[in-house]
């Protein structure tokens, strides 16, 4: 069998800007343009929208860039996406008319993409004397004044749909002067299957550090995701956590709603995936989205020892509000949902008493209980110091083991593994891990064995999750 450098996982041992690649990721949603299961690499909003033109992961990406501070100072490291193929088809809603207008209307069309139509008009009157103008974004851009079609012909707004305007039965009378129809397009999705074939177009890319799979998944899917992270450690030597959206609530009650998430997370276990619970009112789009989307950002922007809830530096900066936030984190009622969820390893989110601003209570691995890694900054900085050992050590395989042939020997290589991580993640004012001990026996009996084994041990920062100060009077 061929050699190779392994550097493995070991769990139980406990009982200011992204420094390098630290906070690349991969995003993976349904979206209009692009190649699918091509993955694209980009450093801005505007070069993603380019190719991607419309749908959640292009508003992803757009949650995403906003949520890095200006003022902190943080800058976004270069990201990559993906879309898988869409293979379940879009659809079109009914038109809905305000205005007194005796026309009517039908929509029709095969969706290449999400989109908010509104056609206004803009001259009353029959078919071909009637003008109108259109939107595709809910009327945030218009067209030019154009002249309405003969009646039942179709006029095609984008997108691959089009809208066809029947004449009443007093044609004259058919568009009034500030009649608004609306309709939307609920552009294509994609199978489970797809989804996950798009994640795989992330395989041995290893500047990827996490995947956020951009839309509601279930715990079967998270299952698939564990899969897949356990293959790319296993077999190709690719660290990645990845970041899942949970199902949203919809005719259910919040407790009910509740309850089927506590229960989906109480069956599922895996240390290298994360599932967020809530949904915010995002400033960009005007609808609820996963928070999800911020925490990418924060995870991005965070150094590996720092927690994505960090008070000073992660605020949400894209949300107004949480949904269901009464019912959520009501102390009065006793329900106390986000705490029963965080408790059960889901992310959520909290507010803090007379202090402004939304945070991420913790980052939870979706890990066992007796992990030692129940934070994303817990397993970070071991992720990191993996990635670095194993690049410092591979030049040995295949070299003398004796200190004086080849290029050192065993003593050489953990010299170099030594100054490798102490450079990378222990200068004075700049730790991300407290220290390190690197354990391995010079005098192995490699001639017999033609293995070297050692063992590195990591000494975490902690995080200050609670603070409790006592405050009194004292008698001098």
């Amino acid at each position: 069998m061929r050699g190779d450098v392994n550097v493995n996982l070991v769990d139980g041992g406990l009982g200011n800007l992204p420094k390098g690649a630290d906070g690349i990721h991969l995003k993976v949603g349904v979206a209009e343009g692009g190649i699918a299961d091509q993955v694209y690499e980009v450093s801005s909003y505007r070069e993603a929208k380019e190719i991607l033109i419309s749908g959640k992961l292009l508003s992803a990406i757009e949650t995403y860039y906003n949520e890095f501070s200006k003022d902190k100072k943080q800058v976004p490291p270069k990201m990559f996406f993906t879309r898988p193929v869409n293979d379940v088809a879009g659809s079109v809603t009914e038109p809905v008319k305000t205005g007194t207008g005796i026309a009517t209307a039908i929509a029709a069309g095969t969706p290449t993409g999400d989109r908010a139509f509104v056609i206004e008009i803009l001259k009353g009157g029959a078919p071909l004397t009637a003008t109108y103008r259109k939107s595709q974004d809910g009327g945030k851009s218009w067209s030019d004044e154009i002249t309405t079609p003969a009646s039942a012909s179709p006029i095609n707004v984008g997108a691959g749909c089009t809208i066809a305007f029947t004449a009443g039965g007093t044609p004259a009378t058919s568009f009034v002067e500030g009649d608004v129809w609306k309709f939307d397009a609920l552009g294509p999705t994609a199978s489970v299957a797809n989804v996950l074939a798009a994640v795989r177009a992330g395989k041995q890319n290893y500047e990827i550090r996490f995947v956020h799979v951009v839309g509601a998944t279930v715990k079967s899917f998270w299952v698939s995701c564990g899969d897949i992270a356990d293959d790319w450690e296993a077999n190709y030597h690719q660290l990645v956590k990845f970041i899942c959206e949970a199902t949203p609530r919809t005719t259910e009650t919040v407790a009910e709603w509740s309850m089927l998430r506590i229960n989906e997370a109480k069956a599922f276990m895996h240390k290298r995936v994360i599932a967020v619970a809530l949904e915010g009112k995002s400033t960009l789009t005007g609808g609820n989205i996963n928070l999800a989307w911020v925490l990418a950002a924060k995870i991005a922007a965070a150094r590996v020892h720092e927690s994505a809830g960090f008070v000073d530096k992660f605020a949400f900066l894209t949300i107004s509000e949480i949904r269901d936030w009464t019912d959520l984190s009501s102390k009065d009622g006793g329900d106390a949902w986000l705490d029963t969820m965080d408790d059960n390893r889901l992310t959520v989110a909290t507010q803090y008493d007379n202090y402004p601003g939304f945070y991420f209570s913790h980052a939870n691995l979706m890990s066992d209980e007796t992990s030692d890694y129940k934070r994303v900054q817990d397993l970070r900085p071991i992720d990191k110091v993996r990635r670095i050992a194993r690049q410092k050590m591979m030049r040995f395989l295949e070299s003398p083991a004796h200190p004086e042939a080849g290029i050192g020997g065993i003593q050489n290589l953990k010299a170099e593994v030594d100054a490798a991580i102490a450079g990378e993640m222990e200068r004075r004012g700049d730790k991300e891990i407290d220290s390190h001990e690197f354990e391995i026996d010079p005098n192995q009996d490699v001639v017999s064995t033609g293995e070297v084994y050692g063992m590195i041990h990591v000494y975490k920062i902690g995080t200050m999750e609670k603070i409790t100060v006592d405050v009194g009077y004292k008698s001098e």
